[in-house]
């Protein structure tokens, strides 16, 4: 009659200790005399987040086999794609092996790690969000591939703070991102810009974007004479033609947001006057 004799218990019989393999083999019950069968399963498994390693376990690819010792070859794999393992039965009492192939598929889900610039204080003078180079640059880490693709958004209304959001995506499509604030600080060239920008959205029309561009012009060029307080009266003339048009021609939150950004550039201005000056 045959009997089952389970291999972990003649190991035990048999005093063989440790076989140092005992993260990747198993043992399954064999009859006396049958042929060990090796059967294999597909599997599709994460990699590790620190090292893009799958540490694979006999069990993780075993389809049913039967008998011994079951041992899985390689026992690591690493990065996202398919693979190809094999998977032995092993029965040293009848001195017997089989082996199969399984395929293991291996995704990356773990989004790289982004690094943000600090937030930064500093002149906006054409009236844009600064470059980066000015600014600082966001850098990412990634478990699996360096090769990553580092971006920028600008959230940038016609006020002093820039929200900069920086992304970071992996070649698996796993993404971060993170938030920079840029405060600018307010100058009459700004102020052209944002005019500028104002016109290019078509908020608006030629005719109004001249009258006010001029008006800063005028303030620019006292200023340089160090006439403060002239160039200050030219940019309340400013801010009198945008409240004359706000919620008619010009949306009453863009000209609210105009006339924030045009009281900053005086209120510079008025900061280079001697001390105790006034206008």
């Amino acid at each position: 009659m045959k009997r089952f004799i389970w291999i972990a218990a003649l190991v035990a019989a048999f005093g063989c200790g440790d076989t140092g393999e005992a993260e990747i083999s198993n043992s399954v019950s064999a009859l006396v005399g049958e042929p060990v069968d090796a059967v294999c399963q597909d599997v599709t498994l994460d990699a590790d987040q620190s090292n893009c390693q799958v540490v694979l376990m006999p069990s993780d690819v075993d389809g049913g086999s039967f008998g011994g010792t079951l041992t899985v070859t390689p026992g690591t794999v690493e990065g996202p794609g398919e693979w190809t393992v094999y998977l032995t039965v092993t029965d040293e009492i009848e001195n017997q092996e089989d082996t199969c192939e399984a395929s293991v598929t291996v995704n990356d889900v773990t989004p790289p790690v982004l690094t943000i610039p600090f937030d930064v204080t500093l002149a906006c003078p054409d009236g844009s969000p600064p470059d980066p180079n000015d600014s600082g640059f966001a850098s990412a880490t990634d478990n699996c591939d360096d090769n990553l693709v580092i971006y920028y958004t600008d959230t940038w209304p016609p006020e002093l703070i820039v929200s900069r959001v920086w992304g970071a995506t992996d070649p698996s499509g796993n993404t971060t991102t993170g938030l920079q604030t840029i405060t600018c600080g307010a100058t009459t060239e700004g102020l052209s810009g944002i005019v500028d920008d104002l016109l290019d959205q078509e908020v608006i029309d030629s005719t109004q974007a001249n009258a006010l561009n001029q008006k800063v012009a005028n303030a620019e060029k006292s200023a340089s004479k160090e006439h403060i307080c002239a160039a200050v009266n030219q940019l309340e003339a400013f801010i009198n033609q945008i409240e004359a048009q706000a919620g008619m021609k010009v949306e009453a939150e863009t000209a609210a947001d105009l006339i924030a950004y045009t009281m900053s550039v005086i209120e510079a201005l008025l900061n280079d006057l001697p001390e105790g000056g006034s206008c």
